[in-house]
């Protein structure tokens, strides 16, 4: 019934709250463990000093060991997409080809020979960065800024800085 108030929590319910929390359960599993209901635990976390935040379990495969799940977050690790990036960029140069642009946020890397998408098939790697380096960074690619990346793959090849590109608007009677 709406507007009806749950009893406050004892001093017991906030221990078991707190010592769930910091042993590192979500708060799904403290309702399933406690029996306390739900909006009572996500009341109490933050007033314990906590952070709410949602926890989430692995969701991987049951058969996965500890080694199995160092070598999944090693692939996909952040820090090695950073450093492979800033590989690519040395042997490369960090500036786009096509119209000069040195900011590494807007840098990307682009096949030359426009077969990016059946190369992205044949990957093994998780990142195209790292496929680079492992092949021991080919001609076939170059550093473009993803403006003129798009515009190249919109204008069938050609980067719009170099030919002008088919827009499909019509301006006329604009201005």
């Amino acid at each position: 019934m709406p507007g009806t108030r749950r009893a406050p929590l004892t001093a017991e319910q906030w221990g078991l709250i707190d010592a769930a929390w910091l042993a590192g359960d979500s708060a799904p599993e403290i309702v399933e463990e406690t029996g306390i209901p739900y909006r009572q635990v996500r009341y109490a976390v933050p007033r314990l000093g906590h952070t709410f935040v949602k926890r989430q379990r692995c969701r991987g495969p049951v058969t996965w060991t500890p080694e199995k799940q160092r070598e999944y977050k090693a692939k996909y690790d952040c820090d090695r997409l950073i450093e492979y990036k800033r590989m690519v960029f040395d042997h490369y140069g960090a500036r786009c080809i096509c119209c000069g642009e040195d900011t590494l946020l807007f840098l990307t890397i682009d096949h030359k020979n426009n077969d990016g998408a059946e190369h992205r098939r044949q990957m093994k790697q998780a990142t195209l960065y790292e496929a680079v380096v492992k092949m021991g960074f080919p001609d076939s690619f170059q550093i473009m800024c993803l403006n003129c990346n798009r515009g190249r793959w919109l204008n069938g090849g050609m980067c719009p800085h170099v030919t002008p590109a088919w827009t499909g608007f019509h301006l006329e009677g604009v201005g």
